[in-house]
């Protein structure tokens, strides 16, 4: 087994032992935030590079052993290392339209292009597998229905559950959707901006409260993306039957805000760039902030028919990929 030293160890080794160590450059920490917004469930009508951060510490000379007998530079870099911050990225997922189909191929083409910090999988409902859950591939499937509601809520709790066993594995989850696209290094970027415990971040908004009197107003983070630390995401699981008995009252997203305001947890922000439109696209897609790590291409006025093609949304997708994603897009 490895010998592990605490990190003000390695300081102690790197100042009595200059000559003995070479020392490496580590990823500087990413902008916070962009475009933060904060609007009221109103606005949405409808259905609901920087460079990679990876350490690459210089190999050292074998003559340049610690006195102690130690590789102490690799110990240095592994502890480092480490503390990368990991994410759990869980998609809400259906094959009920063509269009829903053709993201989820968007989805695929940079979903695992990152392993050592993101983990990606499609969450489905599934009623008829034998056991609570099933992986396969890259899809996470639950013993729930594949519906709206209460599909939506169940699959997001009971696929958390799933990855009960492996939390450790993990600093954070994201529970986002098909319509949102993500550029990795940013997102890295951002995580590691992050408080690892009591943090439930994503775009603001806040449910009005003369629209559902019996609750009150209601902070939330849009279920686009939202942010969980792991003892949160714990804390979901913990307490599901509360949250299911509320499923059919409240959208998803909506019920977790009211669930952890309950709690005296409050939100983070995080930014969110929206192109409804392929007008909003052809206007904004030359004045993208440099730390922009979350897109969404989604027309949200009106009734969307089962035949809608998304082309729009779609095209938008395909576009995001060649921007940020050129070795990996059509």
């Amino acid at each position: 087994m490895k010998t592990r030293f605490p990190i003000l160890f390695m300081l102690f080794l790197l100042f009595i032992y200059p000559n003995n160590l070479k020392t490496s450059e580590f990823g500087k920490e990413g902008p916070q935030n962009f475009c933060s917004e904060r609007v009221t469930i109103a606005d949405r009508q409808g259905a609901s590079e920087n460079g990679d951060s990876e350490v690459n510490p210089t190999s050292p000379k074998t003559k340049s052993s610690s006195c102690l007998g130690i590789n102490t530079t690799q110990i240095f870099s592994e502890e480092l290392e480490r503390k990368e911050p990991k994410v759990l990225i869980l998609i809400i997922a259906n094959d009920d339209m063509p269009a829903l189909i053709e993201l989820q191929k968007k989805w695929k083409r940079y979903m695992r292009s990152d392993p050592k910090h993101f983990e990606v999988y499609f969450i489905r409902g599934n009623p008829d597998i034998s056991t609570p859950f099933e992986i396969v591939g890259d899809d996470l499937f639950v013993k729930t229905e594949e519906n709206y509601v209460p599909g939506i809520l169940n699959k997001t709790i009971l696929s958390i559950e799933a990855m009960l066993p492996r939390f450790k594995e993990f600093d954070f989850i994201l529970r986002t959707n098909l319509s949102s696209f993500y550029v990795f290094p940013r997102l890295l970027n951002f995580v590691k901006t992050l408080p690892k415990e009591q943090c439930y971040c994503g775009m603001q908004l806040h449910l009005p409260e003369e629209w559902v009197p019996q609750f009150g107003m209601i902070p939330f983070v849009t279920g686009s993306g939202f942010f969980l630390s792991m003892d949160l995401a714990e804390m979901l699981v913990r307490e599901k039957e509360v949250i299911f008995e509320l499923n059919e009252q409240l959208p998803d997203d909506v019920l977790i805000g009211y669930f952890f305001d309950r709690r005296h947890i409050p939100s983070m922000p995080a930014g969110r760039i929206d192109y409804p439109t392929l007008q909003d696209w052809v206007n904004g897609k030359d004045h993208i902030p440099e730390d922009a790590f979350h897109f969404r291409a989604k027309y949200e006025l009106g009734y969307r028919h089962k035949e809608d093609p998304y082309e729009d949304e779609i095209y938008i997708g395909k576009e995001l990929l060649k921007m940020f994603y050129p070795e990996l897009a059509e």
